[in-house]
């Protein structure tokens, strides 16, 4: 597995996001390691589907508790093709995964002129899924939206 490696940008010469303590690098991969172990379903689509890129195209952006658990799952994007976080060509993202429906509200609330190219909303929380069901019984979900806390 490969690993994509965020680069300084051209503009601001820092890196895009904060480390708090880069000496836990390699503590972390291990744990990430681990827990790849005990996610199976996540890396045979790794192996069965990382060379065709079938998220090719997909900007993914995400409102998760970040966990060794989310780094596999960031990393298994990756593999597929998607973009994550960063959206090299500007793009603005077409995917959300929420924890919770903040940033599905965020989206709705503050940003309506992204809605018209997101494909689609997953949420992981039963609070998450109840705000997407008040937000479907009132008119106001603009997005199609899968609950995958059941």
């Amino acid at each position: 597995m490969s690993v994509t490696t965020v680069t300084k940008t051209q503009s601001s010469k820092r890196l895009p996001y904060k480390v708090a303590d880069i000496s836990l690098a390699d503590f972390g991969r291990r744990e990430i390691i681990i827990a790849e172990n005990e996610m199976p379903g996540l890396m045979a689509m790794r192996e069965k589907y990382g060379t065709q890129k079938p998220l090719k195209g997909a900007r993914i952006a995400g409102c998760l508790h970040m966990t060794v658990q989310t780094a596999v799952l960031i990393e298994t994007l990756l593999e597929l093709g998607a973009e994550t976080i960063i959206f090299p060509n500007g793009q603005p993202l077409n995917m959300i995964l929420d924890d919770g429906g903040d940033l599905t509200n965020l989206v709705h609330n503050k940003y309506p002129e992204l809605l018209n190219k997101i494909i689609g909303i997953s949420e992981e929380t039963t609070t998450g899924v109840h705000n997407l069901a008040k937000m479907l019984e009132s008119g106001e979900l603009k997005v199609a939206a899968i609950n995958v806390n059941d």
